[in-house]
């Protein structure tokens, strides 16, 4: 058994069969000295490590390309974003020009509709004014007719205040008959009251009475029966001492 320090492990048969878990070799003709194959076993383990040298080299550079490869397909879609972006703002900026563009249009038609309405103003205008002259005389005949309600409200508001007067007497008049019906009914009410009171009374006199009365027979049957159970008693012993 044969190790080179890197992990790899080779074995040598007493044929001269030299393998490991990688590769094998076979051995040379019979007549092949020790030496022969000693120095055939150094040059192969030499090409071995030269070999596994290369490889670490190789998946060095595998590694580094990678790292490469992957910076630059960051850059590549860190690029492609900011192209995309580009073309959005490019295509906002068109879609912008265009709106101001239509906005333009429209201004200018809203520009030629205004002058036409400004037009039309100017001649309702000078209609209004004609029809403010004539509201002018107008208002001067109701101001006139205004004057002439404005007296005839003052006759009117004398009037009702001499018949707010006489509401106001006729009022207390109502209020003191009122009062006095106030009055007379409280008196009437008194005087059921009492009325209640003495029938109330009466009922409780009778009622005593009665119980009075009733009092008395309960008296007068006690007060009685002992003087009818000593009768019963003699008429019993004069029955025993007969016999």
């Amino acid at each position: 058994m044969k190790s080179d320090g890197k992990g790899f492990s080779s074995a040598i048969s007493p044929s001269g069969l030299w393998a490991s878990s990688h590769w094998v070799v076979k051995p040379g003709e019979v007549n092949d000295g020790a030496l022969q194959r000693a120095n055939k076993i150094k040059s192969l383990t030499d090409d071995i490590e030269a070999i596994e040298s290369l490889i670490e080299e190789v998946e060095h550079s595998i590694d580094e390309t990678k790292q490469a490869f992957e910076a630059s397909e960051a850059q590549k879609h860190t690029a492609q974003n900011a192209l995309a972006e580009k073309e959005n703002q490019r295509s906002q900026i068109k879609n912008k020009l265009s709106l101001l563009g239509m906005q333009k249009e429209q201004q200018s038609a809203r520009s030629v509709k205004l002058n036409d309405e400004l037009a039309k103003q100017e001649l309702m205008l000078a209609k209004e004014e004609e029809q403010l002259a004539q509201l002018s005389e107008k208002l001067e005949l109701q101001e006139a007719q205004i004057l002439e309600y404005e007296v005839h409200i003052d006759e009117v508001n004398t009037k009702r205040e001499e018949n707010e007067r006489t509401s106001t007497e006729l009022r207390a008049s109502v209020d003191s008959l009122t009062s006095q019906n106030h009055e007379l009914a409280l008196k009437k009410q008194q005087f059921e009251n009492h009325q209640n009171l003495y029938s109330q009374q009466v009922t409780r006199n009778l009622e005593q009475r009665e119980e009075y009365i009733k009092k008395q027979r309960k008296i007068a049957k006690r007060a009685s029966a002992p003087y009818v159970s000593r009768r019963n008693s003699g008429s019993r012993a004069s029955v025993s001492a007969r016999e």
